[in-house]
Protein backbone atom coordinates (compact mmCIF):
# COMPACT_ATOMS: atom_id res chain seq x y z
CA UNK A 1 0.00 0.00 0.00
CA UNK A 2 2.57 2.54 -0.39
CA UNK A 3 2.37 5.10 -3.28
CA UNK A 4 5.82 4.74 -4.77
CA UNK A 5 6.45 1.06 -4.81
CA UNK A 6 10.12 2.05 -6.55
CA UNK A 7 11.16 3.59 -3.57
CA UNK A 8 9.78 1.05 -1.12
CA UNK A 9 11.93 -1.44 -3.09
CA UNK A 10 15.00 0.44 -2.87
CA UNK A 11 13.99 0.65 1.22
CA UNK A 12 13.76 -3.00 0.99
CA UNK A 13 16.82 -3.51 -0.58
CA UNK A 14 18.51 -0.87 1.92
CA UNK A 15 17.29 -2.69 4.99
CA UNK A 16 18.32 -6.41 3.46
CA UNK A 17 22.08 -5.32 3.23
CA UNK A 18 22.71 -2.96 6.34
CA UNK A 19 20.88 -5.13 8.63
CA UNK A 20 23.02 -7.70 9.12
CA UNK A 21 26.28 -5.17 8.84
CA UNK A 22 24.55 -2.64 11.87
CA UNK A 23 23.96 -5.94 14.36
CA UNK A 24 27.21 -7.00 13.96
CA UNK A 25 28.64 -3.75 14.20
CA UNK A 26 26.39 -3.19 16.77
CA UNK A 27 28.02 -6.24 18.76
CA UNK A 28 31.67 -5.26 17.81
CA UNK A 29 31.06 -1.56 19.19
CA UNK A 30 29.68 -3.63 22.72
CA UNK A 31 32.76 -5.93 22.46
CA UNK A 32 35.18 -2.80 22.18
CA UNK A 33 33.65 -0.97 24.78
CA UNK A 34 33.73 -4.02 27.51
CA UNK A 35 37.31 -4.67 26.34
CA UNK A 36 38.29 -0.98 27.18
CA UNK A 37 36.08 -0.79 30.56
CA UNK A 38 38.70 -4.35 31.44
CA UNK A 39 41.13 -2.76 30.45
CA UNK A 40 40.57 -0.03 32.34
CA UNK A 41 40.78 2.60 28.78
CA UNK A 42 39.17 5.31 27.90
CA UNK A 43 36.03 4.59 26.18
CA UNK A 44 35.56 6.12 22.45
CA UNK A 45 33.60 8.80 21.78
CA UNK A 46 30.24 7.39 20.05
CA UNK A 47 29.61 9.72 16.95
CA UNK A 48 29.68 8.58 13.29
CA UNK A 49 33.31 8.20 12.61
CA UNK A 50 33.03 5.23 15.18
CA UNK A 51 30.13 3.70 14.35
CA UNK A 52 31.55 3.83 10.39
CA UNK A 53 34.77 2.41 11.73
CA UNK A 54 32.53 -0.80 13.36
CA UNK A 55 30.41 -1.16 10.63
CA UNK A 56 33.60 -1.19 8.15
CA UNK A 57 35.49 -3.27 10.35
CA UNK A 58 32.83 -6.09 10.34
CA UNK A 59 31.83 -6.08 6.38
CA UNK A 60 34.00 -6.42 3.44
CA UNK A 61 34.20 -3.25 1.01
CA UNK A 62 32.82 -3.27 -2.71
CA UNK A 63 33.57 -1.19 -5.52
CA UNK A 64 33.21 2.61 -4.50
CA UNK A 65 33.02 1.97 -0.78
CA UNK A 66 36.22 2.43 1.82
CA UNK A 67 37.95 -0.32 3.61
CA UNK A 68 38.46 -0.72 7.32
CA UNK A 69 41.26 1.35 8.13
CA UNK A 70 42.94 -0.56 10.52
CA UNK A 71 45.74 1.86 11.19
CA UNK A 72 42.74 5.14 12.59
CA UNK A 73 42.21 3.41 15.78
CA UNK A 74 44.60 0.62 16.83
CA UNK A 75 42.70 -0.23 20.29
CA UNK A 76 39.66 -0.91 17.94
CA UNK A 77 41.49 -2.99 15.26
CA UNK A 78 42.39 -4.94 18.03
CA UNK A 79 38.80 -5.70 19.17
CA UNK A 80 37.71 -6.17 15.61
CA UNK A 81 40.79 -8.93 15.40
CA UNK A 82 39.54 -10.37 18.79
CA UNK A 83 35.31 -10.32 17.15
CA UNK A 84 36.30 -11.84 14.50
CA UNK A 85 38.46 -14.89 15.81
CA UNK A 86 35.11 -15.85 17.91
CA UNK A 87 33.19 -16.13 14.98
CA UNK A 88 32.10 -19.39 13.60
CA UNK A 89 34.98 -20.77 10.73
CA UNK A 90 32.30 -21.03 8.00
CA UNK A 91 31.32 -17.23 8.76
CA UNK A 92 31.19 -14.84 5.82
CA UNK A 93 31.42 -11.23 5.72
CA UNK A 94 28.48 -8.97 4.19
CA UNK A 95 29.61 -6.83 1.30
CA UNK A 96 29.23 -3.34 1.99
CA UNK A 97 27.79 -1.78 -0.95
CA UNK A 98 28.91 2.54 -0.87
CA UNK A 99 25.37 2.89 -0.62
CA UNK A 100 25.40 2.10 3.00
CA UNK A 101 27.03 4.98 3.96
CA UNK A 102 24.18 7.11 3.39
CA UNK A 103 21.96 4.41 5.17
CA UNK A 104 24.73 4.21 7.93
CA UNK A 105 24.67 8.07 8.10
CA UNK A 106 20.20 8.17 8.41
CA UNK A 107 20.90 5.83 10.80
CA UNK A 108 22.51 7.96 13.06
CA UNK A 109 21.10 10.67 12.55
CA UNK A 110 17.28 9.12 13.17
CA UNK A 111 19.22 7.48 16.59
CA UNK A 112 21.80 10.08 18.09
CA UNK A 113 21.08 13.56 16.42
CA UNK A 114 18.92 16.33 18.96
CA UNK A 115 14.88 15.93 18.22
CA UNK A 116 14.34 19.21 15.99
Amino acid sequence: MFPRQDLATQIQRAVQLASPIQQMGHMLANFHDLRMCETGQLLPTVNETFWNRCFSAVSEATVGSVPFNRNAVPELTISAELYHQNLPPNHVQPKRPAVLKDVSFLFFHQCFAPPY
